[in-house]
């Protein structure tokens, strides 16, 4: 019972984690319904399993680890190659005073009120996108030229709010209406101990909003796999 898990939350990104074990079996064995675990290099070092939670240097940044800033929509992953398909998320700790929200955004549903120009310009390779503050290599890079939704099946292929570089001002106004009709399809949630959140990377953008943090080893403490299919 994770309610009862006594090992510190995790300060830094370079500790030695204590598990949960029996947390991370937990999440690769769901993970294998929907495809294999995805390692890494610049993420974590290259772990299947990620620790999440708060990092008093990242506290108002746009990364994982923050806590005092709203953490702004965005997929896994935008700037890698191939992005995960799937994301998993398990609670470990809850934040002690339960304010950490979640939030989820349908694109599918968001793509599917886009104007035809739109849609062109979000399917072409308008955009880069600039590697995460949380990466462990490679910070800074931004990616080549890529699409943020396949043309021909209405697919979200990345979304990043934060680290998205349009190359031009009408790829610019393509990804702010995106992103305006995402906000119409937001969806919030508080993780607790113990739930196991799945999310299709290529369906679903989220955020999570700001929360209180005190480094003592009781903070808010999440596990994540990155799943491609099989």
């Amino acid at each position: 019972d994770l309610r009862n898990y006594a090992a510190p939350t995790p300060t830094t990104l370079t500790e030695k984690y204590p598990g949960p074990y029996f947390g991370e079996l937990a999440i690769a064995l769901i993970g294998k319904i929907f495809g294999n675990l995805q390692s890494l290099p610049h993420q974590h070092n290259g772990r299947l399993f990620h620790d999440v939670m708060p990092i008093k240097v990242f506290q108002k940044k746009q990364t994982s680890g923050s806590s005092g800033v709203l953490l702004e929509m965005h997929t896994e992953l935008s700037f890698v190659d191939v992005p995960p398909e799937y994301l998993l998320l398990l609670c470990v700790r809850e934040d002690l005073a339960q304010k950490a929200e979640t939030h989820l955004f349908d694109s599918r549903k968001a793509i599917g009120k886009l104007d035809q120009d739109t849609y062109k310009c979000l399917s072409s390779k308008n955009y880069t996108f600039k590697t995460d503050d949380n990466a462990t290599s490679d910070q800074g890079v931004s990616s080549e030229p890529v699409a943020i939704i396949d043309g021909a099946t209405a697919k979200l292929l990345r979304f990043d709010v934060n680290t998205c570089r349009p190359l031009d001002e009408k790829a610019q106004c393509a990804v702010k209406k995106l992103e305006s009709l995402l906000m119409l399809e937001k969806i919030s949630l508080r993780l607790k101990t113990g739930q196991i959140l799945i999310a299709d990377n290529n369906r679903v953008v989220h955020s999570r909003g700001a929360f209180s943090a005190s480094y003592d080893g009781r903070d808010r403490w999440l596990k994540r796999a990155l799943i491609r299919r099989h």
